[in-house]
């Protein structure tokens, strides 16, 4: 990874995103740390870091392997964030992290659940409230095969706000939800949203509602709550 990094940058880019798999069948913390203090010695600007999944069906699963329990994904998770903060990291999003500045342009755009073209095979698009996926085979997609469309109702369209918004830090404004949706979705939200408010999973502050640390950890847990 470290030449395929220092090529990167020789040729002039220097924005770049690197990603780490944690929570492997048989991994140990110790391991976990070595791998994410060797992501940190290449400086990237910006990281995710994803936890293993492992899916009926796949190759992993046939070999009878399994995701990690909660509890040691916590942990990992939790070293994860311990080193990247140390090292002047933002953790502006679920699995995302970023130097102040760095954050990525281009996924903000799905987390604000804004409006994005999807380009080439099995590209998901939103465009004039229709949620798409193009063909996913190069035969249908280049004869021009019908897309894949669902158009959401306005409590589904709601229910994306969240999901998408929420998985910030800085979570969003109430009054960009109330211009969106509504005041009486402002109002049912808030409502919603006071369980978790008074156990600190979700904070409101200057007119903007957002997860706690433990909250974006949680945030499965919040989101069954506000859709409730």
């Amino acid at each position: 990874m470290g030449k395929a990094v220092g090529h990167l940058r020789s040729a002039g880019i220097k924005r770049l995103s690197l990603d780490l798999i944690y929570g492997l069948p048989g991994e140990t913390l110790d391991e976990v740390e070595m791998d994410v203090e060797a992501l940190l010695s290449l400086d990237p600007g910006h990281f995710s870091a994803y936890s293993l999944e492992i899916k009926d069906g796949t190759p992993l699963e046939r070999k009878g392997l399994h995701e990690r329990p909660d509890a040691v994904l916590k942990e990992h998770s939790s070293l994860i964030k311990e080193k990247a903060r140390e090292r002047g990291y933002l953790h502006y999003e679920v699995s995302s992290f970023a130097r102040p500045g760095e954050e990525s342009r281009h996924n903000l755009v799905y987390w604000h659940d804004e409006p994005y073209v999807g380009l080439g095979m099995g590209a998901a698009g939103f465009e004039d409230g229709i949620r798409y996926v193009n063909p996913s085979t190069l035969v249908a997609y280049l004869s021009k095969a019908p897309r894949t469309e669902e158009h959401p109702s306005l409590e589904e369209e709601r229910e994306y706000f969240l999901l998408t918004n929420l998985r910030l830090a800085a979570g969003f404004r109430l009054a960009e939800a109330a211009r969106r949706f509504g005041d009486s979705f402002v109002e049912s939200l808030l409502g919603k949203a006071r369980p978790f408010l008074h156990n600190g999973l979700l904070l409101l502050e200057e007119g903007s509602l957002r997860p706690s640390e433990e909250g974006l950890d949680l945030l499965d847990y919040v989101l069954r709550g506000l859709f409730a």
